[in-house]
């Protein structure tokens, strides 16, 4: 009797075995997840040593793949998804639980009235959505530094990032300082974005203007549209901000007194409106391009109160004169005046500009007045000036050659009138001279065959005489040259045709013309061995 009992109790034992084994294979097949599982190398959202529920480990997104095809993923990219469906619904529980956690502690900081949903395609839950997947919460960090994720997440979607030609590193779960063109100091606090010719595209986002201690923000040359946001003359640390040659329009939006701007580039967009008033707002404002847009208007008296070294207004539809309160702009190293509509005469009062090393008046047919010889006194640091295509009359003073320092001097399209004076032969680092386009007379300066750093000299369409001088076969490094619309004749200097075997490639004149038994008015020049072309 004991050996059966024995034998009924082992095989009793055995069944129950079987039966605990099939019941805990049932369990796992009744509660496995309906979405892809959670990979074991990440953490549960429990709270870490340090109690922070916030630092764990969740569900990665899969990489960005700018396709619609999502077989074989198991999370697809939020990009990817809002790109094919326009909502994000492939979404793992610990994500969601990350997400949840973020619009309750992180995003009232940043937009106190936030009401999307999670599965909406705003770039602003774009980005949240990635800050709450993998590492890219930043961990046990301040909201500060979790604010820098987020909104270079939220600047990379708003602009296309996908399509950019330098994001290496962006949304990848490092630090924020080793995305390429992000610049940190040692607190890893992002102060430079570079973004430069890195095919942004879509409207302007203010995502940079939400870092706290951004300093320089540049993206010129890119593809970006619509209106500047006003948060960007609101922030407390910005000091340079270049959005030039893009698609901008709308007007320069408000400016905060609490602005910190030393540096504005908006040039070659669509602004429109008159240059506000409000720019004293920015007092520390050193560098002012505004030029190539459609402003309007007249330049703001508020505008001459700041400490300017670089205006620049030029290529804009603005009108009236040219206020003398320009002449306060002491430090002013540069300054841009046209194209535009303005009229009256020259100010003299740019005289008083002594630091100008580069000046630019061209493109105003309503500027009239005589050349002031005061220019020449005392501009004397200036290396480029440029007085074009105005009305503008009068003489070259003397003065003009003491503007030794000058490497640019184009005077072309005005009314300037009689002698060029021989006083420019001193201005030995001149590289172009462009003279044409006026009425001016007598005959070419031999001096001006000293200035053997010239590469153009212009002198078409005037009134001058003579001959082509011999000194001017000193110069080797000349490349253009033109003497046609004139009343020259002669015979070209066998040292200037030989000038065709250095540089000069551009060498024109007028073509010799009978007009009498014994005269010949025009320039006696073999083409294309000496002269490139006569007229």
């Amino acid at each position: 009797i004991v050996p059966i009992l024995s034998f009924l109790i082992i095989a009793a034992a055995i069944l129950l075995v079987v039966f605990l084994v099939v019941l805990k294979k049932d369990e796992v097949s009744v509660f496995a997840p309906s979405m892809g599982p959670t990979p074991m190398d990440f953490l549960p959202l429990e709270p870490t040593s340090n109690g922070n529920i916030e630092a764990a480990a969740t569900t990665r997104f899969d990489s960005f793949r700018n396709s619609c095809n999502f077989q074989g993923l198991t999370y697809p990219n939020v990009i990817d998804q809002c790109a094919c469906t326009g909502l994000v619904t492939v979404i793992a529980d610990d994500v969601r639980d990350r997400h949840e956690y973020l619009v309750d502690n992180f995003i009232p900081s940043v937009y106190p009235q936030w009401n999307a949903s999670i599965s909406s395609c705003t770039a602003e839950n774009q980005a949240l959505l990635w800050m709450s997947s993998g590492i890219n919460n930043g961990g046990e960090i301040s909201n500060l530094l979790r604010l820098q994720r987020f909104a270079l997440a939220l600047l990379y979607i708003q602009q296309g990032g996908p399509g950019w030609r330098r994001s290496t590193g962006w949304l990848s779960e490092k630090n924020v300082c080793e995305w390429e063109g992000v610049d940190c100091d040692d607190q890893f606090y992002v102060q430079f974005l570079n973004l430069n010719l890195n095919r942004l595209t879509g409207e302007l986002s203010e995502a940079p203007a939400l870092l706290n201690a951004i300093k320089g923000y540049y993206a010129r040359e890119n593809g970006i549209s619509g209106e500047i946001p006003g948060l960007f003359f609101e922030n407390k640390s910005l000091l340079y901000l270049d959005l030039s040659s893009n698609d901008l329009t709308g007007e320069i939006p408000i400016i905060s007194e609490e602005n910190q701007l030393r540096g504005l580039n908006l040039a070659s967009n669509n602004l429109i409106g008159n240059i506000p008033s409000e720019i004293a707002r920015a007092g520390r404002l050193e560098t002012l391009n505004l030029a190539i847009n459609r402003f309007s208007g007249t330049l703001p008296n508020e505008l001459f109160t700041l400490p300017l070294t670089e205006l620049a207004v030029a290529g804009n539809i603005l009108n009236g004169t040219i206020p003398s309160e320009i002449g306060d702009l002491s430090d002013l190293a540069s300054l841009s005046l046209g194209p535009n509509l303005f009229t009256g005469e020259i100010p003299t009062v740019l005289s008083e500009l002594t630091s100008l090393t580069s000046l630019s008046i061209f493109g105003i047919p309503g500027l009239g007045g005589r050349l002031p010889a005061s220019y020449g006194l005392f501009l004397t640091k200036m290396k480029e000036f440029v007085l074009a295509e105005t009305s503008v009359r009068g003489n070259i003073p003397e003065q003009f050659g003491g503007m030794t320092d000058l490497e640019i001097l184009r005077l072309n399209g005005n009314s300037l009138e009689r002698t060029i004076p021989a006083a420019l032969g001193q201005l030995s680092k001149l590289v172009t001279l462009h003279l044409n386009d006026n009425d001016f007379t007598g005959t070419v300066p031999e001096t001006l065959g000293s200035l053997t750093l010239l590469e153009e000299l212009q002198f078409h369409t005037n009134r001058l005489v003579g001959t082509i001088p011999e000194t001017f076969s000193n110069l080797l490094q000349l490349q253009t040259l033109t003497f046609d619309g004139n009343f020259m004749d002669g015979r070209a200097p066998d040292g200037v045709c030989a000038l065709r075997d250095q540089q000069l490639d551009e060498f024109i004149v007028d073509c010799p013309d009978l007009v009498s038994e014994t005269q010949v008015v025009g320039i006696i020049c073999s083409v294309p061995d000496c002269c490139t072309e006569c007229q």
